[in-house]
Parts: structure tokens; C-alpha cells; sequence
């Protein structure tokens, strides 16, 4: 918890991990994964620090763009890591329109969709 909001949320760490491009993707992934794994182990995980990640790496455009270009399955690792914390009721997100996160490749391009009240 401490880790997440000493730099995991920082704008400015976030960014420094974008210019590393496919291994500053796969730590913004570590970060849903070991968060994920606190929550699952302590129950000590609020569904606020959960809307936080969400906030901070899928619905801010530009840091969803650079992983879906940079490593799209650190990407698909976010989407299913919040996905299944919310099927086992560690996070109930704090919007009711957030939408099921989905990756679909058509043509060479990801394509990113939000239907309403999926997630």
C-alpha cells in the first residue's frame, strides 16, 4: 500500500517507467499483479487504491496507449488482474459505467473498447 502510493501512482514515475519502454510496461503490470496478491492474501487492499491503478494506468488515455503499443500483454495482464479482482469481490469500483476492459487486434491495430456496465 505504501509502494502504491509512495510512486506507483506518481505521474512522474509512471512516466519514468513509459521511457522504458516493453520493461516499463511489464513493471506497471508487476504493480497490478503484487496489489492484486495483497488483496487476495490480507484483505488489506481498499477499492479506492484499486480505482486508483485503474485511473492511473487504463482510463488515463496516453499511459493506456503506451502499453498497449509498448507490451499489449502487460496490458492484457492489467485488464485481467482488475477484472478478476472484481469477480472475487476484492474491488467494487467506485463507477457504475467503468465498462469491461477487452483487447481485440484487427488489422495490426489494438483496439481498445469499453461497454457500459461490464466491469
Amino acid at each position: 500500500s505504501l509502494t502504491l502510493h509512495a510512486r506507483a501512482l506518481i505521474p512522474k514515475w509512471i512516466a519514468g517507467q513509459m521511457r522504458h519502454g516493453y520493461a516499463g510496461a511489464a513493471g506497471l503490470a508487476d504493480i497490478v499483479d503484487n496489489l492484486f496478491a495483497l488483496a487476495a492474501s490480507s484483505g488489506q487492499v481498499s477499492s479506492a487504491q484499486f480505482d486508483m491503478v485503474a485511473d492511473s494506468y487504463l482510463y488515463n488515455e496516453e499511459v493506456r496507449e503506451f502499453l498497449g503499443h509498448a507490451n499489449p500483454q502487460a496490458l492484457q495482464a492489467i485488464i485481467s488482474r482488475l477484472n478478476e479482482a472484481k469477480e472475487r469481490g476484492l474491488w467494487q469500483p467506485r463507477r457504475n459505467s467503468i465498462g469491461m476492459l477487452f483487447i481485440e487486434k484487427t488489422d495490426e491495430k489494438l483496439l481498445m473498447n469499453f461497454p457500459e456496465n461490464q466491469l
